[in-house]
């Protein structure tokens, strides 16, 4: 009769050992190396999922930090379901096409900027199209480590076997 239960974390993939701890690792190395714009909606998207917090909308609020809180736990068991959860709600912002989010305003920009000259639009529009390019970078590394590094078979060894 097989366990279902969770041991250390831990599970052989083939020759390499899986932990917990460098899975979360590899996801704080990746929130660290996100550029500043999309760390702040990826942030903003762990906090308001994470249930863990108060959330307040003002200017002032550090979503970063309770993002960054939700990567830490107490227990092995609790890191590995909110390392989980972190994963998830990435895989649901990585899913949505920046271009059609961004596209629309950056299409408006360039409008606006080919029939005036005005330096604070021409400033936003390429503000907006750095920002789509940064998500863009941003979801080509996270499909790269959800490949490669955070995989499902990774996040839950064994499960279903």
């Amino acid at each position: 009769m097989r366990s279902d239960a969770i041991p250390d974390t831990t599970s052989m993939h083939g020759s390499a050992a899986v932990s917990g701890n460098r899975l979360i690792d590899q996801l704080t190395e990746f929130f660290n190396r996100l550029p500043e714009v999309v760390r702040g909606e990826a942030s903003l998207v762990i906090a308001a999922l994470s249930g863990d917090e108060f959330i307040d909308l003002n200017e002032d609020f550090d979503f970063e930090y309770v993002a960054r809180a939700v990567f830490e736990a107490p227990t092995r068991l609790g890191r590995l379901g909110r390392l989980i959860n972190v994963v998830a709600v990435l895989d649901v912002y990585f899913a949505g096409d920046p271009r059609h989010r961004l596209g629309p305003l950056l299409t408006r920009y360039h409008r606006l900027c080919s029939s005036q000259k005005n330096r604070r639009l021409e400033a936003a529009r390429d503000r907006c199209a750095g920002h789509l390019a940064a998500v863009e970078r941003a979801r080509a590394d996270w499909t790269e480590l959800r490949r490669t590094g955070l995989t499902t078979a990774a996040l839950m060894p064994d499960y279903g076997e």
